[in-house]
Order: C-alpha cells, then sequence, then structure tokens
C-alpha cells in the first residue's frame, strides 16, 4: 500500500494527471455519491469523470510496482553475522571460555 501512495503523489505532481487526479482524489477523498456534481465542478462529463478515475488508479498501480522494485534494488544487502569472539589465552598459558 505504501508504494501506491507514493505512485498516486508522484502522479499528483505532474501536469499531464492533474486532472484526473483531482477526479481521483473527489472520488476516493470526498464523497463519491456526488459524482455528478464533482464532475460539473470540472467541467467533464460524469463518464468522463469516471474515466478519469479509473485511468489515474490504473496508472498509480503500475507506478507502484515500479517504484516497489526500485526500492528493492536500492536497499541494503543484509550484513553477514559477526563472528564470535577470539579465546582468551590467560596469563599462565591455560584456556578461558569468552564470557
Amino acid at each position: 500500500m505504501q508504494y501506491f501512495n507514493m505512485a498516486v503523489h508522484t502522479l499528483a505532481d505532474m501536469k499531464k494527471w492533474k486532472g484526473k487526479f483531482l477526479a481521483f482524489k473527489a472520488y476516493y477523498v470526498g464523497d463519491a455519491t456526488l459524482a455528478k456534481q464533482a464532475a460539473g465542478a470540472l467541467g467533464i462529463s460524469e463518464r468522463t469523470y469516471y474515466y478519469h478515475v479509473k485511468s489515474f488508479g490504473q496508472a498509480a498501480y503500475s507506478m507502484s510496482h515500479s517504484i516497489k522494485k526500485a526500492h528493492e534494488a536500492m536497499a541494503a544487502p543484509a550484513l553477514p553475522p559477526e563472528p564470535p569472539p577470539a579465546p582468551v589465552l590467560h596469563q599462565l598459558g591455560s584456556f578461558i571460555p569468552p564470557a
């Protein structure tokens, strides 16, 4: 879900997707039952409004996979475990196991 949210905000910043983002936001953040009013406020038909909501969601979903792959590629590999400490010799040469 975090990658989808990143994709939504990335697309929202792009000029090309501005109108579709407004329809998407009105549908999912606002009251979805007021589709006709939201479409009128955006100056588009109700059918175009639903098309914008759908196409923006599909684009964000597609982009979320790309963001996830990029994030996983940049993630640092896990560090190997540290080796156990070397045994300590007593002054007389007897073995004392590490604590």
